[in-house]
């Protein structure tokens, strides 16, 4: 190889690099551009799609590397994740090692992480099946016995499982500060979803499965405080603050929802920690996230909201002072709660499908044996969702052996054909 060629191959290696630093430009640390994020633009504007490199095994992940040879990497999606999610990864004699297991077996809390999770989880199984019998149309018997059954023991059993991890995390001692600290913000959250979980009788309506919904994103929300590393998210930048020598990491999208919460990673321990600021900056992703000054965070740009949409959040700046843990705002901002999500609603939240006439089976089958063969039929729903149809739908008809495709949108296109 000729010195031309090896010097041509520098160039090429190094210029990806290079520009992402100069996107990024910080005195302390580089944070890999992987998908570079839109430079902000007017607040509810459109904002572009984040680009995606199908070269790389990752989606949507950030890393940061420092001088002197310690780097942090988290978020994003793989494939080669058993769970989807990019885990903790440090940098180690100049290789990634992913650090999430043993984080988890040095974390006391992990063991209420679990029994909380677990108690979410049986929680919105619960949901799941109230949704299911509000979309049977059963009759009122039927539904009774079917929430008799499968729905209401189960909700009794989640809010005397909260009430009893409360008490049992309240009863350890001898924690650091911090473990401490999670646990008193955590429970009076624990204690108040258990006491708002209630039977839904012998009828559900849709207020009542708002209401558990709202109930389990609470849930969701202390138990993270439990962990040992950060809820699950993409398109968060990380930054590294070297005068308190701590990374830092803040929002992200959950991509059924956007993040404003805030944790550090102490790369000596090495330890996360979550920040429980008293009010911040509103939930985004995508945004840059730099160092700014001797122990400051700036954050500027992003998208969010709770529409269908990507929406520029706009280009005020905002500074975190990582050893006070205090948000400072520009002048014409508005403070939001920290550790808040913003789901994206409008039709494609929950409540919307349910937010007409309850179904009823019995005056459904006398409608659909009324209807021609091989003829479209306006079924007249009490919701629509969006009209340009983004998912397609499949149906299997077991008479026939046939499987029908209707339209869809996304990576296909928007038409009205039966495959």
């Amino acid at each position: 190889m000729s010195l031309k060629t090896l010097f041509l191959l520098i160039i090429a290696f190094l210029m990806p690099v290079l520009a992402s630093a100069a996107a990024v430009s910080t005195p302390y640390s580089t944070s890999t551009i992987v998908y570079p994020a839109s430079q902000p633009g007017t607040a509810g504007t459109r904002y572009p799609v984040p680009t995606l490199n199908s070269s790389d095994s990752t989606t949507w992940g950030w890393r940061c590397t420092v001088t002197g040879g310690i780097g942090l990497t988290f978020g994003g999606n793989s494939p080669f994740s058993k769970d989807g999610c990019l885990h903790t990864r440090i940098l180690q004699g100049g290789q990634w090692v992913q650090i999430d297991s043993s984080l988890r077996a040095a974390n006391p809390l992990q063991p209420y992480h679990t029994r909380a999770y677990t108690l979410r989880t049986r929680l919105k199984d619960a949901l799941s099946y109230g949704r299911h019998i509000f979309f049977q149309g059963r009759t009122a018997s039927q539904e009774s016995a079917f929430l008799a059954d499968s729905v209401n023991p189960e909700l009794t059993a989640v809010s005397s499982g909260l009430t009893q991890l409360v008490t049992d995390m309240q009863a350890v001692t001898g924690l650091a500060s911090y473990y401490s600290g999670q646990i008193a913000w955590a429970a009076p959250r624990f204690t108040a979803a258990a006491g708002s979980i209630v039977s839904l009788g012998t009828s559900v309506d849709s207020t009542e499965l708002a209401n558990l919904r709202n109930i389990q994103i609470a849930l969701e929300i202390a138990t993270e405080a439990l962990d040992a590393e950060p809820g699950s998210r993409v398109l968060s930048m990380i930054a590294y603050d070297s005068t308190n020598q701590l990374f830092v990491i803040f929002g992200g999208d959950h991509l059924d929802f956007q993040r404003n919460d805030l944790w550090v990673f102490n790369p000596a321990i090495p330890r996360w920690e979550q920040r429980h600021a008293v009010n911040g900056p509103c939930p985004r992703a995508d945004h840059f996230l730099t160092t700014a000054d001797s122990g400051r965070i700036k954050l500027t740009g992003g998208y969010g909201g709770a529409t269908y949409t990507y929406n520029h959040i706009g280009p005020d700046i905002w500074y975190y002072d990582v050893a006070n843990n205090t948000w400072i705002k520009p002048a014409s901002a508005t403070a939001y709660p920290t550790d808040m999500r913003t789901y994206r609603g409008g039709n494609l939240a929950p409540e919307f499908q349910m937010s007409g006439t309850k179904p009823n089976a019995a005056a459904n089958e006398t409608f659909l044996a009324g209807i021609p063969s091989n003829t479209w039929v306006n079924m007249n729903p009490p919701v629509r969702g969006p009209g340009h149809r983004d998912w397609g739908s499949l149906a299997y008809d077991a008479a026939n052996d046939m499987i029908y495709t209707y339209s869809g949108g996304h990576v296909a296109y928007n038409g009205t054909d039966v495959l």
